[in-house]
């Protein structure tokens, strides 16, 4: 965030000021923004405040559960940690109203109920802070000591912050030390306060008024101020920046306060003001975690022949892994690759199954968006079934079997032992060939070294077989037997049996629906009659010409008439057709006919009309 020029005014309007915390400040530097932030992304660092100075009310609930085991007395050593000075309290409010459970406060009292301290007892508390917090907030405001510096100086190296209140009616020891972070106060109206330290020293500042009484329900005072509560608004947030990243140094710190400071004198710092005042009211995660996720290990086994390759990831994240993915682009994850985190943690241990060959790039994401990625390399997976190949031996068809002869290859893991099976029960390698004896699909089976089983279809069709007909709507065609009489796609011996009821004078067979010129004449029955030679020359005539079995190939065509009558829609005509008699024995041609052709079989009555009906011939489907 850049630093913004801007009035007392404009910038109360940026904060909206409304009091939701005992301490008015948290709320005006958004430390309750803060506060919701890790609240809302969780696994958030323990976090000691080391309070150099009064003690604590510490049998108050406000107190509950936040106050560090480790708090001494370093004046009556012991752990009687009772505020000695009121103001003591009233501070350590401050601090735990304005950051979360995960900070704890450690009082160090290192002043009597009369007022005495003693540079012995500050510089080991100093000391017993810098061991065992994470940031020291120093309630006194005293005379410059040695003994003290050195323990500054000591803080300062070990990147423990030590923040110091900074007055106007005191020398401003040690807030003046190059080695601690100073803050000024200005009031609620973002004003400096009267009762504020100034000067070069001046590192930030923050409000110092409206600390709700809620100690001493017998206070005529409702809320306090003073220079001390400005300071732990600066301890708070430094306490809320190290929860997320608890080895930040003293200069991480200040730069990150910086960053978030409204200006609010000169431009720069100055010596009412410092930097400024924080304003986290619009901080985000992603402004505060600028870490990403890191691997710790990525384990998978790359020297043996494997169906799948199981990778096992750890990794873990300074606040909260938020998803993982894995794929093989290199520069994009896509949104449905992610696989989402569930809980809410700050370390990842899975595993996953990869199933094919190649380079993979592992990633990681946490919640501010923060991402890492990390590649391997998988040679050894087989998943694939072998390859099989065959052969038909059909040099014993005539004795009444076929020999179907299999081959398999696998180029990874090679063939297993057993390598054949028509049945997928009774493996071996004799079953790679089989006899059969009649046209069908037969499967067989090939399984690799790893278990991998590839499966083929195999058709027999070289026996020969019976063929089927189609036969559309119509009064023509009877029956079609299609023998197993076969050249390729041509049967040879199609027999075609047509209706005897009908008057037939001629036929044909064409593949289109025009009706022909030239067609196959047959002999007519003709009426009966008592006259004996009509009846010796009829079955001379029948005996001699009408054959009911009529073998014909096509084109062998005989012209009967060349005019042709045809009916609407392919309809008979229904005028009677004088001296017709039924046959006794129906027409029966036998051709050869291609498979899946559409046929028609016209035929002409003796009145010269002509119609068709649709028909075709098919092997029988294996």
């Amino acid at each position: 965030m850049n630093l913004l020029m801007t009035s007392h005014k404009q910038f109360m309007e940026i904060l909206g000021v409304t009091l939701t915390k005992h301490s008015l400040g948290a709320t005006q530097i958004g430390l309750d923004n803060y506060h919701k932030i890790i609240d809302e992304n969780g696994n958030p660092r323990d976090v000691v405040i080391g309070i150099v100075g009064y003690g604590i009310n510490y049998r108050n609930e406000f107190f509950a559960y936040r106050v560090s085991d480790q708090s001494y007395n370093f004046m009556l050593e012991n752990q009687n940690i009772a505020e000695t000075i009121p103001q003591g309290s009233r501070i350590a409010e401050v601090l735990v109203d304005s950051t979360t459970p995960n900070v704890k406060i450690m009082p160090l009292v290192t002043v009597t109920k009369e007022g005495y301290t003693s540079i012995c007892s500050i510089a080991r508390a100093i000391s017993f802070g810098i061991k065992n917090s994470n940031v020291i907030c120093y309630e006194l405001i005293n005379k410059e000591n040695e003994v003290i510096n050195k323990m500054l100086e000591s803080a300062f190296r070990e990147n423990v912050p030590v923040c110091c209140v900074a007055s106007s009616e005191k020398d401003n020891y040690p807030s003046t030390h190059g080695m601690t972070i100073a803050t000024s106060s200005v009031d609620r109206d973002m004003n400096f306060s009267d009762y504020s330290g100034q000067g070069d020293f001046i590192d930030f500042t923050a409000p110092s008024t409206d600390i709700e009484e809620i100690f001493n329900p017998n206070s005529t005072v409702s809320r306090w101020s003073g220079p001390g509560y400005s300071n732990a608004l600066i301890v708070s947030s430094i306490a809320l920046i190290k929860t997320y990243n608890i080895d930040a140094t003293i200069l991480d710190v200040y730069n990150f306060l910086r960053n978030f400071c409204i200006d609010l004198g000169d431009e720069g710092k100055d010596i009412l003001y410092g930097y400024g005042c924080p304003n986290f009211k619009e901080i985000k995660i992603s402004d505060i975690d600028k870490e990403a996720p890191q691997f710790k290990q990525i384990e998978y086994e790359n020297e043996n022949w494997e169906v799948i390759k199981q990778v096992k990831i750890v990794a873990e994240d300074n606040i909260r892994i938020k998803a993982w993915a894995i794929n093989q682009t290199e520069n994009e994850v896509k949104e449905e690759e992610w696989k989402v985190l569930e809980e809410v943690t700050p370390k990842l241990d899975t595993t996953y199954d990869i199933t094919e060959n190649g380079k993979y790039y592992i990633w990681l994401q946490d919640t501010a968006g923060n991402t890492t990625r990390e590649s391997i390399q998988i040679d050894k997976i087989d998943n694939k079934p072998p390859q099989i190949a065959y052969t038909i031996d059909t040099n014993t068809l005539s004795q009444g079997y076929v020999t179907i002869n299999v081959t398999a290859e696998d180029s990874e893991v090679g063939m297993y032992d057993s390598p054949f099976s028509w049945d997928k029960i009774t493996w071996s390698q004799e079953n790679g060939s089989r006899r059969v004896t009649e046209n069908g699909r037969y499967k067989v089976y090939a399984e690799d070294n790893l278990g991998n089983i590839g499966e083929l279809e195999i058709l027999v069709n070289c026996f020969p077989e019976e063929g089927i007909a189609e036969i559309q709507e119509g009064d023509i065609i009877t029956n079609i037997e299609v023998p197993a009489n076969w050249t390729g796609n041509t049967n040879n011996a199609v027999k075609i049996t047509l209706n005897k009821d009908i008057d037939i004078a001629g036929w044909q067979i064409t593949t289109a629906a025009y009706a022909p010129y030239d067609f196959v004449q047959v002999e007519q029955n003709t009426p009966q009659n008592n006259n004996n030679e009509n009846n010796n020359n009829n079955d001379s005539n029948n005996s001699e010409n009408n054959d009911p079995s009529i073998n014909a190939v096509l084109p062998n065509n005989v012209v009967i008439d060349n005019i042709v009558r045809r009916t609407e829609n392919n309809q008979p005509n229904i005028e009677p057709i004088a001296n017709f008699v039924p046959r006794t024995e129906p027409i029966v041609i036998t051709t050869s006919l291609d498979v899946n052709v559409n046929y028609y079989l016209w035929i002409k009555d003796s009145n010269g009309n002509t119609r068709y009906q649709n028909f075709k011939i098919m092997k029988k489907n294996i």
